[in-house]
């Protein structure tokens, strides 16, 4: 019972943590470098976030596994609350097992540019406004 619960919380925060908003959106430009993007879930390394998108490919469950499995091994972060980044570059698209459109982030620490990291955001489309 603990470990179904410990997955059900784990697939509240994957989807919080796909729940990106950049401060763009409104403007429907897409990500681009300095949009703001709230985190919860944020890897060190780019070949720790990659395998974590190749997982997303494949499906929910691997991906879940793979994102615990990093945590736990302290390669990627699981936040307790919303931090919010700065988007340094798009390192690639991706369509993840929903067929969704999302992407691999090059993220920096607002308060402190010298650190970076690697985040999977939804991609936004260039034709959508509020």
């Amino acid at each position: 019972m603990a470990i179904l619960r410990n997955i059900k919380k784990f697939i509240c925060i994957l989807i919080l943590c796909m729940w990106i908003v950049p401060a763009s959106y409104a403007s429907g430009n897409g990500w681009k470098k300095n949009d703001s993007v709230g985190v919860r879930f944020i890897c060190r390394f780019e070949e720790d976030i990659m395998e974590v998108a190749k997982a997303d490919i494949e499906g929910m469950q691997k991906a879940i596994m793979l994102m615990q499995f990093l945590a736990s091994a302290q390669r990627c972060v699981l936040l307790q609350s919303l931090v919010h980044f700065k988007v340094k570059e798009v390192v690639m698209g991706y369509t993840d097992f929903k067929k969704k459109n999302s992407v691999v982030l090059k993220v920096y620490n607002v308060n402190d540019e010298s650190f970076e990291g690697f985040v999977i955001a939804h991609e936004i489309p260039k034709d959508i406004g509020i």
